[in-house]
């Protein structure tokens, strides 16, 4: 069992709320389809380093108050983060040891289907959507992880002072 401590918690609280922020940011209307998941990508990050900070149920909430912000149907995102954490948490040991590109592709599969889940349940309510933009926001992820990932580990870990 791992002992975080109140500093790995507020961590993560920031974190998903500046992901958050992020996610709320206006953009010009040709970038809305380029923009990543924010909050995805920051709880990819706590699942793969501390798998045990918080279990399936936050990111349940987590996904809700998503929903809130962005007044998408209530509990998709919700749905999407627990069943996110509730798997790779099983895989975290496995998938940290992975090399970048490798946990690259997993962002890839797991961007994919949070997106295509998206646009499907959006189709069940009726929102035309194309699907070729759909994989937009999965790209922009790939691109944006290795940066993220660094940032937001060299920062958790100085927290920590951890070297």
């Amino acid at each position: 069992m791992h002992d975080y401590v109140f500093k790995d918690w507020f961590f993560f609280i920031l974190s998903i709320f500046l992901a958050m922020m992020l996610l709320v940011l206006p953009l010009p209307i040709y970038f809305q389809w380029l923009r990543p998941n924010w909050v995805l990508l920051v709880l990819l990050f706590w699942v793969l380093n501390a798998p045990m900070l918080m279990g399936p149920g936050w990111y349940w909430l987590i996904g809700l108050f998503q929903d809130l912000l962005q007044a998408t149907p209530f509990g998709l995102h919700a749905l999407s983060y627990a069943l996110l954490a509730f798997f790779l948490t099983r895989l975290s040991f496995r998938l940290s040891a992975f090399p970048m590109w490798q946990q690259l592709l997993v962002l890839v599969i797991v961007s994919v289907l949070n997106s295509a889940i998206t646009a499907l349940v959006s189709v069940l309510f009726g929102v035309t959507i194309n699907f070729a933009l759909v994989l937009l926001p999965a790209l922009t992820n790939c691109l944006i992880w290795p940066w993220l990932y660094w940032l937001m580990y060299s920062l958790w870990k100085r927290r920590l002072r951890v070297y």
